[in-house]
């Protein structure tokens, strides 16, 4: 526990860099419940599996067709020693919109012992952990009073039991699912009801709800994973509806459809469990029932249109890395330069090749006579500079761009100036 408390800034920043990268697929599962209402509901799921791998798988795999803008919006090791610390949501717009604002809010604190970006990280993800804890034990609570309700039962047949004190079917439990009819129910409605419920256990439904609830209940700052969990049990009622009446004549679906309507739930609040046969989307699920069954072409398009959805959106751009600088003189950029007290200092770094050999001078001033020199090797997109006292590290944003980054060290602090990790040093053209 002191481990997660210790690290709930980084915990939190991972989470927050992979519902970003999970919004692209959530909104395209969604758009394409509403341009394929009458495609096969399986096709459905099969995209909420996705979403569901995408915000519980901590790696990305990679494709040049994916249309995921960026997979770190906030490169919080970076950041959170940055001068002007940015985000890289890969969208223009939003970044030259949000980036002004918030480097200046959250810029960093030489003086101080922590970077206002790391309280407030720290401060968001204490307050993750607390809210999930508290989405788990009301869970919990609301499971172990259901089980209360259903102990005074009758057992109508192997795992089908009859209780007084409910007003809906529903199955219950993860490893043995009951079947649970409310002893008010209709005798002749019995047999669609059973069938419904059954068809949600052979195909293990109960734990798949279960999964779908806990990904909210990590997630549950992002408001587009519990509209992905709203529909998706919305669909897997669907997908069930779609496997019972798949043999049933018209006269049979419509006394299903009678069955369902009779048995829908008004209100529900959102749970792991149960399942309940008139739980979710009645409406829908009625018109669905109705529905002939879909067209081969639609159920082939469908199929082509979930394949592109998951080559587009499940996967990520492919990185690239640069593993080359441009000879010459990098200085330290405006923004960073802007918060130094004295404007003679100007840290800059000159990189060139001369023998075969990679050298670097850094200055941290330009009177200065403190210099850092030595050989440099680039290697995954950081250079490395080593004299016989000094390791300097830059990351590689781009040709003309390297940013500080120190490993352990939360910058370099030289006789005139402290240089936090994440400042950025731009080439700069001699005249």
């Amino acid at each position: 526990m002191a481990y997660y408390l210790n690290h709930a800034d980084l915990i939190f920043s991972a989470l927050l860099n992979r519902a970003f990268a999970a919004t692209f697929l959530l909104l395209a599962a969604a758009v394409y419940r509403l341009v394929f209402p009458k495609a096969p509901k399986w096709t459905r799921l099969l995209l909420w599996a996705l979403a569901a791998v995408r915000l519980c798988l901590p790696v990305s795999i990679e494709s040049v067709l994916s249309l995921v803008p960026s997979e770190t919006v906030l490169d919080y090791q970076t950041a959170q020693f940055a001068a002007h610390p940015e985000i890289t949501s890969g969208i223009a717009v939003i970044n030259s919109a949000v980036n002004p604002a918030f480097g200046d809010a959250f810029a960093a604190n030489p003086q101080g012992s922590v970077n206002p970006l790391q309280v407030w990280m720290f401060a968001a993800g204490c307050i993750w952990a607390v809210g999930l804890l508290v989405l788990l034990v009301l869970s919990i609570a609301s499971f172990i009073r259901l089980r209360r309700r259903t102990q005074a039962s009758i057992e109508l047949e192997p795992g089908v039991r009859i209780c007084d004190d409910i007003d809906t079917p529903f199955l219950l439990g993860l490893f043995r699912p009951v079947i649970y009819l409310p002893s008010s129910l209709p005798e002749d409605e019995r047999e669609f009801v059973l069938a419904h419920e059954k068809a949600h256990r052979r195909h293990g439904d109960c734990a798949w709800k279960l999964l779908g609830y806990l990904i909210p209940c990590v997630y549950w700052f992002d408001p587009l994973a519990w509209l992905g969990y709203v529909l998706f049990c919305r669909d897997l009622e669907l997908a069930c509806d779609e496997r019972v009446v798949k043999q049933f004549a018209l006269e049979d679906k419509k006394r299903y459809a009678a069955v369902l309507l009779s048995c829908s739930v008004p209100k529900r609040q959102l749970s792991a469990c149960p399942l309940a046969f008139g739980e979710a989307g009645v409406k829908e699920r009625v018109k669905r029932i109705l529905d002939k069954k879909p067209a081969k072409i639609l159920v082939a398009l469908a199929l082509i249109v979930c394949v592109l959805i998951g080559v587009c959106f499940f996967t990520s751009q492919k990185e690239s890395v640069v593993y080359g600088i441009s000879d010459g003189t990098y200085i330290m950029d405006e923004s960073a330069e802007a918060k130094l007290s004295n404007p003679v200092l100007m840290p800059r770094v000159t990189f060139q090749v001369s023998g075969g050999k990679h050298e670097f001078v850094f200055m941290d001033a330009v009177v200065s006579s403190y210099l850092i020199a030595g050989e440099y090797t680039i290697e995954d997109g950081f250079v490395t500079c080593k004299d016989k006292t000094y390791t300097l590290v830059f990351k590689v944003k781009d040709n003309d761009t390297i940013v500080l980054q120190i490993p352990d060290q939360k910058g370099l602090q030289t006789p005139f100036v402290f240089i936090p990790n994440g400042t950025s040093f731009v080439f700069h053209e001699e005249e």
